[in-house]
């Protein structure tokens, strides 16, 4: 899957449909893989008994408001958004969280 050898932390945020975040911390981003984490974002939104999940896309917390997410569909999405956030935290010398967004209709939903 991956290259690189060195564990390394990644933090996702995922906002839950009343609004609370949860934080799910990754040791080794690099030996995670995407169903893990798919299972773990959905554990967090409290919508695992659901036979149709929700589309999940990510933001780098310090991205612009304005820029779009990206996808967080399969493992290459993963891979993409882990070479990402590890390239910022080198440029940042600090943990970089990654904002987990999901569809407002859907997170409307999920609370009612």
């Amino acid at each position: 899957m991956y290259s690189h050898q060195t564990p390394t932390e990644l933090v996702l945020i995922v906002t839950r449909a009343d609004g609370v975040n949860e934080r799910r911390v990754f040791e080794d981003a690099y030996s995670t893989n995407f169903k893990t984490v798919q299972s773990s974002i959905h554990d967090a939104l409290e919508c695992t008994q659901f036979k149709k999940k929700p589309d999940l896309n990510y933001k780098l917390e310090d991205a612009k408001v304005k820029s779009n997410p990206n996808r967080l569909a399969s493992d290459e999405d993963w891979e993409g958004c882990v070479e990402e956030v590890m390239n910022a935290q080198k440029k940042k010398k600090g943990v970089v969280k990654v904002n987990i967004h999901i569809p407002e209709e859907v997170r409307c939903f999920l609370f009612f």
